[in-house]
């Protein structure tokens, strides 16, 4: 998971560039749309499965490293 740090000033400076071009402001909801917008949402892996297809790409990975070009 990544983690990314929004300073609440940074936020309220957002919300208040959007009032000062005559937009009414929800703190709640534009809050909320600042961070839908520019942070990506969090999402869990499955570790088995991502374990599996390395190994299965294992060989392929190895001769690409290699610099074998008849895969």
């Amino acid at each position: 998971m990544v983690i990314i740090g929004l300073d609440a000033s940074e936020a309220a400076e957002l919300i208040d560039a959007l009032a000062k071009h005559g937009r009414t402001v929800n703190m709640p909801t534009d809050t909320e749309k600042i961070i839908n917008r520019y942070f990506p949402a969090a999402h869990n892996m499955d570790k088995e499965r991502m374990a599996e297809g390395y190994k299965e790409m294992g060989e392929i990975n190895l001769a690409v490293a290699n610099g074998d070009k008849e895969g």
